[in-house]
């Protein structure tokens, strides 16, 4: 899993040892085809790095009974992390497009790591700030 994260966006520039200790306290995920991993409106307890295939981000709409796709993640991206630090709800739903691979990081994980080591506070402003952009 270590491999994964030093790919991952949010922790690619971060120090080796900061990764390995991330990496022991992470759970490998795997998902199938249609497997929600996230939704809505639940507690954000999570992380997550796409480590292989791709999860679709959507907003249900249970009052017309549809939902709007708001982005696609493939491997190396992140999502969760708004929620996680923010201590709050899931604002929307993820769910697997096909047979996938997730890292999981709790939330007490990343505070530690965060209150640890600056650095990634710096690289977690960036990658936000860089998907408010794409949205």
């Amino acid at each position: 899993m270590e491999e994964i994260l030093k790919q991952a966006g949010l922790f690619r520039e971060l120090p080796g040892e900061l990764i390995a200790r991330l990496a022991a306290e992470a759970v490998d995920r795997r998902t199938a085809a249609g497997d929600e991993v996230v939704r809505r409106g639940e507690e954000a307890d999570s992380l997550f790095v796409v480590a292989e295939g791709e999860f679709e981000v959507y907003l249900p709409d249970p009052v017309i009974g549809d939902e709007k796709v708001l982005r696609t993640l493939g491997a190396g991206e992140t999502f969760g992390e708004i929620a996680v630090f923010a201590e709050g709800m899931r604002t929307a739903s993820v769910r697997s497009l096909g047979p996938g691979r997730l890292v999981q990081l709790d939330r007490s994980s990343c505070v530690a790591a965060v209150r640890k080591h600056p650095e990634l506070g710096l690289a977690l402003c960036r990658v936000l700030a860089l998907s408010l952009i794409h949205i």
